[in-house]
């Protein structure tokens, strides 16, 4: 990603938490009928993520890295779970980071850009949940992630696409852990995530609250996946790597 548009995708996600109501995304969380009612700015349900976590064995007193954190979903969905972990959460943002503090006070986060690999020690799982505009895992990602890990740990991304080229997507995700000495277990859930996808995306098109700028972004984004629902390229998968 070029310095130009990676600028551009900063200044609009800095202008997006600035705008966005944790109890409004709380709400359709509730409305989409997920049981923790936590909010999230991303396709993961709660029914995916308690089945990731079985698959990689989480357990109290893990060291856990969040790349791209957000507001803070994870160790609020972690917590509501009873499950207590030594935490770091790492965003661009400033205003994502803020809302983080929080919503998740007990937590860690640092605000910087991940790919400039902060000295954070080494990790028993590294999360990177629609971490990027790309939708896949870059090489760049891949390393970055692989680069945290401990002896024995797991690196979990998601990858999710609206055109056609989920295959791709996921044949380039294998690639960029591989090349970097990973090894990688891919799982594609987007039967699970679509109904709720779409759902989220009709909540949002017939929702007239909101500040007009956030409210048009969104409704632009929904309709995009809405599209893509019904053309049959949606996809959403889930790569577990260690190395």
């Amino acid at each position: 990603m070029g310095s130009s548009n990676s600028g551009e995708r900063k200044l609009y996600f800095e202008s997006l938490h600035q705008q966005i109501d944790d109890r409004r995304i709380d709400a359709y969380a509730r409305a989409m009928g997920f049981v923790s009612g936590i909010g999230r700015l991303s396709h993961l349900t709660d029914d995916v993520l308690i089945d990731i976590l079985k698959k990689v064995h989480i357990r109290n007193g893990l060291r856990v890295l969040d790349l791209g954190a957000g507001r803070g979903f994870l160790p609020r969905w972690l917590s509501w779970r009873g499950i207590d972990i030594d935490y770091v959460g790492i965003d661009f943002s400033e205003s994502a980071i803020a809302a983080a503090r929080r919503n998740a006070p007990g937590s860690r986060f640092v605000q910087t850009d991940f790919f400039e690999r902060p000295q954070l020690g080494t990790f028993d799982l590294v999360f990177a949940i629609e971490a990027t505009g790309d939708g896949y895992v870059t090489p760049g990602l891949a390393n970055v992630m692989l680069e945290a890990l401990r002896p024995g740990g797991i690196a979990i991304a998601t990858i999710v696409t609206i055109r056609a080229g989920f295959d791709d997507a996921l044949a380039d995700s294998r690639s960029a852990f591989e090349a970097r000495g990973g090894r990688v277990v891919l799982r594609d859930y987007t039967a699970k995530t679509e109904p709720f996808v779409k759902r989220l995306c009709e909540l949002v098109l017939a929702d007239p609250a909101g500040p007009g700028d956030l409210r048009e972004k969104s409704q632009t984004e929904s309709s995009m996946f809405l599209a893509s629902i019904e053309k049959g390229t949606y996809g959403y998968a889930v790569a577990m790597a260690t190395k």
